[in-house]
């Protein structure tokens, strides 16, 4: 190869630590770290996140959900609380929960919490399964009425106060022992369980003097969000017991008079053909990890109690505040997926028609609604789950999850693997710059999505608040690291939130002052095994003031002395900057400072803080390296066997080597095919080639020149060397016989004289 300057090109694609780093795809990283994944053709600064919640927040912030309605609500938590962004200065309204991540809901205007923990504490006095409405916090499932109060009003209801009628009317109740219970109605939420005394379904009874009695039933004292009532009487012909009122009473409605005839449609005929049996199975939610990420055909979907972690549960349609046979272990609104709890859902995604439910190791849908007898679960992918409670996400694209290998996109159908070119981060092993994934905290990772960006973020090893995030360009299928790392996402429309040591806005503003990190492949150029001197490095930026650093790293990082500082750039405007590659004068070895610098690959990192302000720092791609490629190191050196362009015999008596034996002497071994006619060692052995002092040209005169048709030249040492050029001195010979083939030389007819 001519020794001549030459041109490659750094293109910053994006991250791939999969293959060896001086053999990715041209252009891919291994450092990209806080730069946007939207820009091409250049690195430009990415807009990082700000703080938006107030207070001292002193642990992980692991949960966030935002609530809509007539205003926009932020609620987030983590470590047994949960708060609201800017209610009481981000106090806990919640406190004494698990310490788990906590299942968030946005639905009819409430945040709806799901927790494992039973009873809390203040400042909310109740169970860890609860909902809140930007004012109050209340149980998940409001408490029954107590039983309320009957009055015997006899034949004509003259013992009430006020009367019943004027003037009285008779009724038709019989002097039997009669029961009643009552109901709350709480708009939206539905209908309470009915009267209880210490938890227990209790009816109130009443036994009239006489027949034909009046009997007032007065409500229980309702609570604030009731908007109406029912009355239930038990019928005394069937002892089934039904709704007294065809339609919900009016809360303001503090009484109502059974006449119990058919004139008021109060006989038991009439209760019977109104048909509304009282359900007594409105029971409370259960303690669960998991929620699904929004109402599926207008229920909410819980999930993964202590005692039936592959279970999950639902609520009637439109009525979110009670789950109907919760407790029930026999039959209730609540189906087990697959039959090893062992594997416990974890997520749980809605789609239209269909229900994705991500366990510890399956991939289960529940297509149909759920209740429905022709609707099916089914298993779709039987190896491959998620990490943990944060570990997917759904998106107009598809879900997005996180396995033990990587990141995966499912369609529904099947999954699909989107991160080989980081597959090492998520198997725990250390890479040259990003930081190692905790592999025993795989549970804390999580995944948000953004604008067809796939945010990752993962803990360290020491599991603690910290790690680091990826970020998946979904458009150019490009892999980008950044800085920051979190434990919820939470796309608002208008803002993307994390959830970590507080709430940040993220992608929001230039203010963070990123921590701008960038290293190329290691470019051997096409030859790993020959070095390159390298000349200069060419930079098009604009730092917008500020400094960043160029540290190059030569041969894979092999030794100490393999990075290094090589200098700053600094720059206001698109620059365009040269930068010769010379060891610096502060260089470890004395010898080489100031000299090119010389490596078998070369790798460019820059880091620096980004501006704090718009516009961004970019530098322009892309980057140009120049170099000149050496001979290869080597320990031995054929040319084969050549005729040197000869058609016959020639004969050498000379040799001129251009090389590089610093290390240590070599052996030159000349073989040709005089005499004998096959080939062999002309030169006793070999002769020496001295050591130099870096590359020289050497001639060494033979003691006895070689003859031959055919010759080889080969050069063997211990300690290596670079041969860039050899050269022999030929001299031809007309005709040469050693009778080796029985040749015969015989001339034509000569004329002698002129």
């Amino acid at each position: 190869m001519a020794y001549k300057l030459q041109e490659q090109k750094i293109l910053p694609n994006g991250l791939n630590l999969l293959a060896p780093s001086d053999q990715v795809t041209e252009g891919d990283c291994i450092d990209l770290g806080d730069w946007w994944s939207g820009a091409a053709g250049r690195l430009e600064q990415a807009p990082t996140e700000v703080q938006v919640n107030s207070g001292s927040v002193y642990t992980a912030q692991d949960s966030i959900c935002q609530v809509t309605g007539s205003s926009s609500r932020i609620y987030y938590g983590g470590g047994g609380y949960l708060r609201q962004i800017g209610r009481a200065a981000d106090a806990p309204i919640v406190a004494g929960l698990d310490g788990a991540p906590l299942g968030l809901l946005s639905y009819q205007g409430y945040v709806w919490v799901m927790n494992r923990q039973v009873t809390v504490t203040t400042p909310y006095l109740g169970k860890g399964q609860c909902k809140d409405d930007g004012t109050t916090v209340t149980d998940w499932s409001p408490a029954p009425p107590g039983v309320p109060t009957l009055q015997d009003g006899g034949v004509n209801g003259a013992a009430l106060s006020p009367a019943v009628h004027n003037p009285p009317e008779v009724g038709g109740l019989p002097a039997k022992q009669i029961s009643y219970y009552v109901t709350w109605q709480l708009g939206t939420l539905g209908e309470t369980n009915p009267s209880t005394v210490s938890g227990v379904i209790t009816p109130a009874t009443i036994t009239p003097a006489v027949d034909g009695s009046i009997v007032r039933i007065t409500q229980p004292t309702p609570p604030a969000n009731a908007t109406g009532w029912n009355i239930y009487r038990k019928s005394l012909l069937t002892g089934t017991v039904y709704r007294l009122n065809e339609f919900t009473l009016d809360i303001t409605r503090t009484y109502v008079d059974d006449y119990g005839d058919d004139v008021h449609t109060h006989s038991d005929n009439q209760l019977l053909s109104l048909g509304i049996i009282m359900e007594g199975d409105h029971d409370p939610a259960p303690p669960c990890r998991v929620i699904a990420d929004q109402t599926y055909n207008g229920r909410i979907l819980v999930a993964n109690s202590a005692a039936n972690p592959n279970r999950l549960w639902y609520t009637p349609a439109l009525q979110p505040a009670f789950f109907r046979g919760a407790a029930n272990p026999n039959a209730g609104d609540w189906v087990d997926i697959g039959t090893d709890a062992g594997d416990e859902i974890l997520v749980m995604t809605v789609r239209p028609g269909i229900v994705v439910i991500y366990r510890a190791h399956s991939i289960w849908r529940h297509v149909g609604d759920l209740g429905d007898p022709n609707a099916r679960v089914e298993c779709v992918v039987p190896n491959l789950g998620t990490v943990g409670v944060r570990g997917a996400v759904a998106t107009s694209l598809g879900d997005y999850f996180i396995w033990n290998d990587g990141v995966y996109r499912f369609n529904n159908d099947w999954a699909q693997k989107v991160s080989q070119k980081v597959e090492p981060v998520f198997r725990g092993l250390s890479t040259e710059s990003l930081v190692t994934l905790g592999t025993s905290y795989r549970s804390k990772c999580a995944v948000g999505y953004k604008n067809g960006r796939v945010w990752v973020s993962y803990p360290p090893t020491s599991g603690a608040l910290g790690g680091a995030s990826l970020v998946y360009h979904v458009d150019s299928q490009r892999w980008f690291n950044c800085s920051a790392a979190f434990l919820d996402f939470c796309d608002t429309g208008t803002a993307f939130l994390g959830a970590g040591p507080g709430i940040f806005s993220l992608e929001s503003s230039y203010a963070g002052a990123s921590a701008l990190t960038f290293q190329s492949e290691y470019q051997d150029c096409g030859l790993p095994d020959h070095e390159k001197t390298w000349g200069d490095l060419v930079l098009n930026h604009n730092t917008q003031g500020q400094t960043l650093t160029i540290l190059i790293r030569t041969n894979k990082k092999a030794t100490s002395n393999d990075t290094f500082t090589l200098t700053t750039i600094n720059s206001s405007a698109l620059t365009k900057q040269i930068i010769p590659l010379v060891y610096p004068s502060g260089y470890t070895v004395t010898a080489l400072r100031g000299k090119p610098i010389r490596a078998y690959n070369l790798s460019v990192r820059i880091t620096g803080t980004g501006a704090s302000a718009a516009p961004p720092v970019i530098i322009d791609t892309p980057m140009l390296l120049h170099y000149y490629v050496e001979a290869r190191q080597g320990k031995t050196f054929d040319t084969g066997i050549t005729s040197h362009g000869l058609e016959g015999v020639g004969t050498i008596d000379e040799v001129e080597l251009d090389v590089d034996t610093s290390a240590g002497t070599a052996t030159l071994v000349i073989s040709s095919d005089i005499p004998g006619g096959v080939m062999a060692d002309r030169t006793s052995g070999g002769i020496t080639v001295a050591q130099t002092t870096g590359r020289q040209v050497l001639r060494l005169v033979l003691a006895t020149p070689i003859d031959g048709r055919r010759f080889r030249h080969q050069m063997s040492t211990t300690t290596g060397f670079q041969v860039y050029g050899y050269r022999v001195r030929v001299l031809p010979i007309g005709v040469y016989l050693d009778g080796a083939q029985s040749e015969v030389w015989q001339t034509g007819s000569l004329v002698t004289g002129v």
